[in-house]
């Protein structure tokens, strides 16, 4: 069964400031301690994906060269329903503002996995993890950054554990990344609203436009190693000196609202 490669990057994004990050991997060195993987299913892969040898493996972006994400397989031979976890270390929230984010993607949009995202207050054993703060069905083929506001969900001041667990019915494989949690400060979001930010052509050959309602005081713009290679103070950024590759443009807007955004150079 052939099953292609189909990921794009999302060009548009809302960004707050007055943020503290309490937790976050990116799991560019693998799975740190305190992660575990459980393989509940206990099923074979099919041998396109003979990889997979553990629940979650360390796999590089297909659309990122050197990138490293999570990910987890459901082709199974024969045919069958994933049950694979991955469990977040022991992290204790703040006493408001807590929200949870994460990126996501399939890597085949014929193929699209399933996922449930759970919480536990007690330990980490699968039978603990008796909330589910969001079942995403066939995720998208494009990277897709999730949120959950935990305090809505009533958690805070709790120390949790997360759970990402494919459930995926005859997929192929699912991607985690950029797991975080952090706190929104009440007065910063007071004084900054929620402004959106848009970068646009996405992939860019020449020109890349920050579209905002807000004026563009300063960007920078950086290679995946955070090399700065380009900065200005206007909204539109000649791009085609840059090699082709992906870079993050990163600013400050007038009301003081601070942005990251991922694009790719053609």
């Amino acid at each position: 069964m052939k099953r292609t490669l189909f990921l794009t990057f999302l060009g548009m994004a809302n960004f707050l400031a007055a943020q503290t990050i309490i937790f976050s991997e990116d799991f560019q060195n693998g799975f740190p301690a305190g992660w575990q993987r459980l393989d509940l299913d206990m099923q074979t892969p099919a041998s396109q994906v003979s990889e997979y040898t553990e629940a979650w493996i360390i796999k590089e972006n297909p659309e990122i060269p050197g990138d490293s994400v999570a990910s987890s397989t459901s082709y199974y031979e024969p045919a069958g329903t994933a049950d694979k976890w991955l469990i977040t270390p022991f992290v204790t929230l703040g006493a408001f503002g807590n929200f949870l984010s994460w990126n996501a993607g399939s890597h085949d949009p014929s193929y699209p996995d399933s996922y449930r995202v759970l919480i536990s207050t007690g330990d980490s054993l699968p039978g603990s993890f008796t909330d589910t703060l969001l079942t995403v069905y066939d995720e998208s083929a494009s990277w897709t950054m999730h949120n959950v506001n935990l305090s809505e969900a009533g958690y805070d001041g709790q120390s949790i554990f997360i759970a990402f667990v494919n459930i995926t019915d005859d997929g192929f494989k699912l991607y985690i990344d950029d797991v975080q949690v952090a706190i929104e400060d009440p007065a910063g979001i007071d004084e900054l609203p929620l402004v959106s930010v848009g970068v646009f052509p996405n992939p860019a050959q020449d020109f890349l436009t920050i579209e905002s309602e807000e004026t563009v005081v300063s960007y920078a713009v950086r290679d995946l190693s955070g090399r700065l290679v380009l900065q200005g103070t206007s909204n539109k950024i000649e791009v085609s000196q840059l090699e082709s590759g992906h870079y993050l443009v990163e600013g400050t807007l007038s009301n003081g609202t601070v942005f990251r955004a991922p694009f790719k150079k053609l």
